[in-house]
């Protein structure tokens, strides 16, 4: 369980979610963001949230938020399906980027992603794509490839000129999403097979 201690308007609050990061390296799904100037930002709950004072914005994970200030840890936002503004820790948020997918798991090496994809629960075909350790800005693909999971293949991601990704260059995508999103439908002997996310 992970704890974080943030502080508004002098009162010290503390936050707990529910991610057992217990032996993962790298997989804290919390995402912290550094104050920016912004204009048109929105970010994805990564988390539910209760509010817990006067000015605090309840919202649950998946709901879309403007981003209306940015200060510290606690911003404030409006809530883009309500209208609803409030502050927000900025811990249980993140900008619409990758970190909001839950397939993508950021700074997990090869041999974590064994771990957890061979871990009871994971299926045949269940995967996750993370940062590659071997070229910079790149990605990896890792899937279970076999029902007892003592088998995880891993696949480089390769990117194109003009910004797009492909496993095998007979069939290009624009987005990492519509890799994955081609991928759950179809599977050949020499391509992946997706089922689900770890």
């Amino acid at each position: 369980m992970l704890h974080k201690h943030f502080s508004r308007s002098g009162a010290s609050r503390m936050f707990s979610s529910n991610i057992n990061t217990e032996g993962m390296s790298g997989t804290n799904k919390h995402v912290l963001l550094t104050p920016v100037d912004v204009c048109e930002v929105v970010a994805v709950a990564l988390y539910d949230y209760e509010a817990i004072h006067d000015g605090d914005l309840t919202f649950k994970k998946g709901d879309r938020l403007k981003i209306l200030e940015e200060s510290g840890e606690w911003w404030r936002a409006k809530l883009t399906s309500t209208g609803d503004e409030g502050y927000i820790p900025c811990n249980y948020v993140a900008k619409d980027t990758l970190e909001t997918e839950e397939w993508f798991f950021k700074g997990i090496s090869r041999k974590d992603a064994e771990r957890q994809l061979s871990a009871p629960g994971n299926v045949l075909g269940s995967f996750m794509i993370r940062d590659s350790e071997t070229t910079k800005g790149s990605y990896s693909l890792s899937v279970r490839d076999s029902p007892t999971g003592d088998t995880v293949k891993h696949y480089k991601i390769r990117t194109l000129d003009n910004g797009g990704f492909y496993i095998s260059p007979r069939i290009t995508f624009g987005t990492l999403q519509e890799l994955v999103s081609h991928y759950k439908r179809e599977s050949s002997e020499e391509q992946p097979q997706f089922t689900q996310e770890t």
